[in-house]
């Protein structure tokens, strides 16, 4: 539903109220039976359950409301809007493992899981700072925040599986998505051995500091996943036929962790990393380095699921890049009498041309960090003909 609250000529506030419902077709309170054709070893008929009974299955339910401003300004100098939106979800599906002796050949089951509640800011701002005869200037500039709270939760989460980043965290008043990490407690300064801390105390017994018995407590909560803060800032100049434009993206308030040197990999594979460089060799090197020392053969599988996964490669996603630069001259028919065509406007367009400023001291694009290259910086011509 959508409601115009008040209008004026430079103002005008709405609403809206939204109510909707989802079911996963796969999943009813029947059971399904899909014939598969006859056995190449019996020729009788074969089927497989596709569709099991599950009669407490609910449809999934959202709920959200908007309230907006649009406004307009000085003669249209300044225009903009802001918008606020609060979206509840309420039984969203999820795998819930069954007994594996109900002989169905599968480990889970869908269910109603979860109820999550997401609200955010929405608002954009536009201005004509300088109207000149043959320049102007114009800026639009988009901010947006955004958070997510898991409320209701009734399915079983591992703390491991959290550090490794495997489903939906779980955790009443956290994000869905988030990152958690192993606490740190430094590198052993007699053998360089990388160290946490369990129920309080300083461990390097790895099975115990990577397995399944880790409890929510155990672990660090760093933070969501995704941007909270994000958005876009961009000017346009303008003299005569010639343009300008320039849009730069930020995002703020996540987080990620950034890649290092898998000793278990580099004896395998030979796939190093620069970190190697970095190592502890000798006492006193863990002063000025958190990277393990290197000793073959490699003592546990777990030494390095710990470090790999560890508060210490935890780094801040905030950054702000340049989207992309366009240039362009329109040739108009009103200064050519001659001119067979409407307008030609000739442009180039400048695309990822990276990042300007990043949270994180390794220099790390926290878009593309485990990619083995960032999308490349593009360059393209073009013109458009208007009739």
């Amino acid at each position: 539903k959508f409601y115009t609250v008040a209008w004026l000529p430079d103002l005008r506030v709405r609403a809206t109220y939204g109510y909707s419902g989802n079911m996963d077709p796969s999943q009813t309170a029947q059971t399904i039976i899909a014939y598969l054709g006859n056995s190449p070893y019996t020729g009788s008929p074969i089927a497989i359950v596709t569709g099991f009974y599950n009669p407490d299955l609910r449809w999934e339910k959202t709920r959200m409301m908007n309230f907006g401003v649009d406004f307009k300004a000085m003669t249209g100098r300044i225009s903009g809007s802001i918008e606020y939106y609060r979206k509840k979800s309420t039984d969203l599906f999820g795998a819930v493992p069954i007994d594996y002796t109900a002989g169905l050949n599968v480990m889970t089951i869908t269910k109603n899981v979860a109820s999550i509640t997401g609200s955010g800011w929405d608002v954009v701002l536009n201005t004509i700072n300088i109207q000149q005869k043959n320049f102007r200037w114009q800026t639009n500039i988009n901010f947006n925040a955004n958070k997510d709270a898991i409320d209701e939760y009734y399915s079983t989460t591992n703390a491991t599986n959290l550090v490794l980043g495997f489903g939906v965290a779980g955790i009443k008043g956290r994000p869905v998505t988030g990152v958690y990490s192993y606490p740190w407690a430094g590198l052993n300064p007699a053998t360089g051995d990388p160290m946490g801390y369990l129920d309080g105390q300083v461990s390097s017994n790895y099975n115990l500091l990577t397995g399944s018995s880790l409890t929510f407590d155990q672990i660090r909560y760093n933070g969501p996943v995704f941007p909270t803060v994000f958005g876009s800032l961009g000017n346009t100049f303008s003299w005569k036929q010639l343009s300008l434009s320039v849009v730069l993206l930020y995002k703020f308030g996540h987080y990620f962790k950034r890649p290092s040197v898998n000793y278990g990999s580099l004896i395998a594979t030979a796939n190093g990393h620069a970190d190697y460089l970095n190592r502890w060799q000798k006492p006193g090197d863990e002063l000025t380095t958190n990277v393990p020392s290197f000793t073959y053969p490699n003592p546990s599988g777990n030494r390095d699921a710990f470090y790999l996964n560890a508060e210490t490669l935890v780094e801040k996603g905030d950054n702000i890049r340049i989207q992309y630069v366009n240039i362009s001259y329109e040739i108009l028919r009103r200064n050519k009498t001659s001119f067979p065509f409407q307008s030609i406007n000739i442009y180039a367009v400048a695309n990822n041309l990276g990042i300007i400023w990043r949270a994180n001291k390794y220099k790390i694009d926290p878009d593309f960090y485990n990619a083995v290259s960032p999308p490349a910086k593009s360059i393209s011509l073009g013109f458009r003909i208007t009739f």
